[in-house]
């Protein structure tokens, strides 16, 4: 919606000259605060700069200020107990609030994120062994092992020292890997 220039003349107005906060001028004029926070964003009024009510920790900021600075780690409780000592009458839960907009902001620690593509990470291939004949057997739970893992968790010479259940042929890992394959198969 645009705003004419009537309109956006009445806005500073009100906020320059009558000191009007923006929800008042938008429930005058009609006009959504969003609009009315972006003419003054637009007229080079920071929101911060705006007029704001008294608050009743105002008299009480500049001690806690200097208390934060020395102590960063002071919780809000005890903070309230010391200014409420000094006269302060608000609630502890607004307190805590005002403070939280005081409080300095500890810099942010970088980290990089852990990616993995899809089989990258995998189960451990486990040795156990067959319930009927008692040779080794090796048991792959997990479709994405990578099949190298599977390689090596099958090499006969790894194994116990009882012969495997999964026999190499003349033309080396082919029957390893039929195994590995057929096993996969299953799930």
């Amino acid at each position: 919606m645009t705003i004419s220039q009537e309109k956006e003349a009445q806005i500073l107005r009100y906020h320059h000259v009558e000191k009007w906060p923006v929800g008042t001028i938008s429930r005058q004029l009609g006009v959504h605060h969003d609009a009315i926070n972006r003419v003054l964003s637009q007229a080079g009024i920071l929101k911060a700069e705006r007029s704001q009510r008294a608050s009743l920790i105002d008299d009480y900021l500049p001690f806690v200020l200097k208390t934060l600075e020395q102590y960063p780690l002071l919780c809000a409780s005890r903070l309230y107990a010391m200014v409420k000592e000094r006269g302060y009458t608000g609630g502890p839960d607004h307190f805590r609030h005002l403070i939280a907009e005081h409080r300095p902001r500890k810099i942010p620690e970088a980290f990089q994120r852990l990616k993995t593509l899809q089989g990258e990470q995998a189960q451990q291939a486990r040795h156990a062994t067959s319930q009927h004949s008692g040779t080794p057997v090796t048991n792959i739970h997990s479709p994405t092992q990578r099949m190298g893992d599977a390689l090596v968790a099958l090499r006969p010479s790894q194994l116990r020292t009882k012969p495997c259940s999964v026999k190499t042929t003349s033309n080396g890992w082919t029957a390893i890997r039929n195994a590995i394959i057929a096993s996969l198969a299953r799930y």
